[in-house]
């Protein structure tokens, strides 16, 4: 084993880290561009990932328990806007919170409940 070799061993190769996330390359490359991804290291134009930091990323993206319905946020600008000689009303979500007992499993707001 060289020494470089035993510097890199707990980095991934991009191919590599997809595969261990079951992902492909493409996804971590948009999730890079987003900055939604885990962290990444460039060495030169290659980029690796530290196993420690993709385990540490996995972590932060855990959710509670999923059998409890989340509360949803968002604001709703209302505006009346003339289209072809009609009336149209539009809503522009901003943010506004919509308790969790309104809120279904799919994370959609219940039929009964809708505004």
């Amino acid at each position: 084993m060289s020494t470089n070799e035993a510097l890199l061993a707990d980095f991934l190769a991009q191919d590599e880290a997809a595969a261990e996330l079951k992902v492909c390359a493409r996804t971590l490359d948009r999730w890079r561009r987003l900055g939604e991804g885990p962290p990444i290291t460039r060495l030169g134009r290659r980029i690796i990932y530290r196993r420690s930091s993709l385990q540490e990323w996995l972590r932060s993206r855990e959710r509670g328990d999923r059998s409890k319905p989340q509360e949803r946020r968002a604001i709703v600008e209302l505006s009346d806007t003339a289209t072809a000689g009609a009336a149209v009303k539009t809503a522009k979500i901003i943010a506004a919170v919509i308790p969790a007992t309104q809120v279904s499993h799919e994370g959609q707001r219940s039929k009964s409940n809708a505004v």
